[in-house]
C-alpha cells in the first residue's frame, strides 16, 4: 500500500512539473526572452571556461524563473504555509540565498554578507587600502577643481539591535565605521558616516530599511539626500536654497501595502507582509530630459540611450502613473532606472549651474533623483557595468564639479574602490 502511495504521489508531482513547464513556455515566454535579451552580450562572449559556462546555465535558470507560470501565487503560498508552521527560516539549495526573519520583523539573507569580509573580523588591511585609493582619488579630482563627498551608507543588519535565527558572518557595520576613520580627515574629501549621523539625529534605525528589501526607504534616502546638501553648503560653498532639500517642498505619496521588495519575492508576500513605498516628487517646478544606457553593460555612446523629457514624475520616475494605478511594477529603481552603466539627468530648472557624478549601487538611486534638482546634470556611472572605461577617464571626458559616491556597506569590493590609474 506505502508503495502503491509513493508511486501515485510520484506521477502526480511529475505531471504537475511538466504541466507548470508547458504552461511557463506557453504564457510566460515574454518574460523569458527578456531575460535572455537583456544578458545577451555575456552568452555571446563565447570561451570555453568554467566560469562562463556557470554563469550561463545561472542566465538560462534565471530566464526560466522568470517566466514559470502562477509563479507569484505558488511563491506566495508556500509563504503561507511556513508562516502558519511559524518558521523563521526558509531554506533554499543555495544556502546563500536563504531567507530568514529577524527580531525586528524584516527579512535578511544569509549571502547578505559583506563577500569580501567573512573573517571573523573586519578586514583592515583592505579596507585601509580602500581608503589609500579613495584618498588619492580625492587629491585627482582636486586637481581638476572636482569636490568629492562620500557618503557611507549604513548598514542595514545591527546585531546590537537585531537578533536571527541562524549565524551570519556580517562585518558591514564595523565596515563602514572603519572606513570611516580611514578618510575622514582626508585632504580634499567630505566625509560622512550615515551610521553616526542618525544616532546624532536621534532616529529610529528600525524605520529606516524595508522589511521585505535590502534597499533603505525612500524617506531615508531623503533624509540622505538632506545632509548630503547641507554638508555641500557649510562644507563648499555650495549655498543650495533649503527649499530644494526640505521635505516640505516635496509631495509625498505613500502607496500602503503595495511594495514587495528583493527578500519578499523570494518567500512571498504572505510571510511577512507587504512594505509601504513613498512616492516623493517636488511640488516646485521642475523640467528635464533623462537619458538612459540602452545596453546595461555599454556607454550611451557605443551602446545607445532611451530618452525621456518632461518634468520630475514624467522623466525621473519609471512610468510614474502606472506605477500610481498598478499597471507597472513597483521595484526601487522606479527612481531614475535600474542599475546601469549610465545614466543622465540634465535640468533646466536646477538650484545651481554646476554638474554632478554619481559613482553608485543601487541603494543610491532615490538620493541621485533628489540630488538631480540641485544640479544641471546629473550622471551615475555603476563601476559593476562600466567596462570600457574607468571612472577617472569618465571625468576627464565630463568635467564635473562634483563627484559623489554612495555605496551600500554589503557591497564593498574591490572593482568599486578601482577608479582607474590617474586616481592612485
Amino acid at each position: 500500500m506505502k508503495k502503491v502511495y509513493e508511486k501515485t504521489l510520484s506521477i502526480v508531482f511529475s505531471v504537475f512539473i511538466i504541466l507548470t513547464m508547458i504552461l511557463s513556455f506557453a504564457f510566460g515566454k515574454n518574460g523569458m526572452i527578456e531575460t535572455l535579451v537583456e544578458n545577451k552580450d555575456a552568452i555571446m562572449a563565447y570561451e570555453p571556461t568554467e566560469k562562463y559556462i556557470k554563469n550561463t546555465v545561472s542566465i538560462a535558470g534565471k530566464a526560466f524563473e522568470n517566466g514559470v507560470f502562477l509563479k507569484t501565487e505558488y511563491v506566495d503560498l508556500y509563504g503561507g504555509i511556513q508562516k502558519a508552521f511559524g518558521k523563521k527560516v526558509i531554506w533554499e539549495a543555495d544556502t546563500s540565498k536563504t531567507i530568514m526573519l529577524g527580531s525586528d520583523n524584516k527579512l535578511y539573507s544569509s549571502g547578505n554578507v559583506s563577500l569580501n569580509f567573512k573573517e571573523s573580523e573586519v578586514n583592515k588591511d583592505k579596507l585601509c587600502g580602500y581608503g589609500e585609493n579613495i584618498k588619492s582619488f580625492a587629491k585627482y579630482l582636486n586637481e581638476k577643481g572636482c569636490d568629492l563627498v562620500v557618503f557611507l551608507a549604513p548598514s542595514r543588519y545591527d546585531p546590537d539591535k537585531v537578533s536571527l535565527p541562524c549565524e551570519i558572518s556580517d562585518n558591514s557595520k564595523e565596515n563602514v565605521d572603519y572606513l570611516y576613520e580611514t578618510i575622514k580627515d582626508g585632504e580634499s574629501l567630505t566625509a560622512l558616516n550615515a551610521q553616526k549621523l542618525y544616532a546624532e539625529r536621534s532616529m529610529d534605525f528600525g524605520d529606516m530599511f524595508y522589511k521585505t528589501d535590502h534597499h533603505w526607504t525612500v524617506k531615508t534616502a531623503f533624509w540622505a539626500y538632506a545632509e548630503i546638501c547641507e554638508a555641500l553648503d557649510s562644507n563648499c560653498g555650495y549655498n543650495i536654497d533649503s527649499r530644494y532639500y526640505d521635505l516640505n517642498s516635496f509631495n509625498v505619496e505613500t502607496l500602503k501595502g503595495k511594495y514587495l521588495g528583493s527578500y519578499g519575492a523570494r518567500v512571498g508576500g504572505l510571510f511577512v507582509g507587504y512594505d509601504d513605498f513613498d512616492l516623493i516628487y517636488p511640488k516646485f517646478e521642475t523640467d528635464y530630459t533623462k537619458s538612459v544606457c540602452k545596453n546595461q553593460n555599454k556607454r550611451m555612446e557605443t551602446g545607445g540611450k532611451i530618452e525621456t523629457s518632461g518634468s520630475f514624475t514624467e522623466a525621473v520616475f519609471t512610468d510614474f502613473d502606472g506605477i500610481k494605478s498598478g499597471k507597472t511594477k513597483l521595484t526601487f529603481g522606479s527612481y531614475i532606472a535600474a542599475d546601469r552603466s549610465e545614466v543622465r539627468l540634465v535640468n533646466r530648472k536646477s538650484a545651481t549651474d554646476k554638474k554632478i557624478l554619481i559613482i553608485k549601487d543601487s541603494y543610491a538611486l532615490p538620493t541621485s533623483a533628489f540630488l538631480s534638482t540641485c544640479f544641471a546634470e546629473t550622471r551615475l556611472i555603476d563601476l559593476r557595468y562600466l567596462k570600457d572605461m574607468s571612472a577617472c577617464e569618465y571625468i576627464d571626458n565630463y568635467n564635473p564639479d562634483l563627484v559623489l559616491i554612495l555605496y551600500n556597506p554589503g557591497v564593498y569590493d574591490d572593482m568599486f574602490f578601482d577608479f582607474g590609474e590617474e586616481g592612485r
